[in-house]
């Protein structure tokens, strides 16, 4: 009723009511619509993929890290392993 009394509104009603039923305006509001839901989606992985590249980055350095140790602590053993070999072939000559 109010939109009946002022010609403005009664305009403004109708070019709404037109662009609403409009079936390519439609169609392309859904079209923004899924590409902004696949936007979404995409910087989602792509944050997701970011933080998995770090934790394996993080995980490859502890692993270098502590496969260093493990072979420092290898050769330590080895050397005392030949010195005790040395010490045994002197003592039988």
């Amino acid at each position: 009723m109010a939109v009946q009394s002022n010609e403005y509104m009664k305009d403004a009603a109708e070019t709404l009511y037109e662009l609403n039923s409009d079936e390519t305006i439609r169609q392309q509001c859904e079209a923004r619509r899924r590409a902004e839901i696949e936007e979404k989606h995409m910087q989602d992985k792509l944050k997701k993929l970011e933080e998995d590249k770090e934790n394996l980055t993080r995980e490859k350095t502890e692993l270098h890290i502590k496969l260093q140790n493990e072979i420092s602590e290898t050769e330590k053993w080895k050397a005392k392993y030949e010195q005790l070999l040395a010490a045994q072939t002197e003592k039988k000559n």
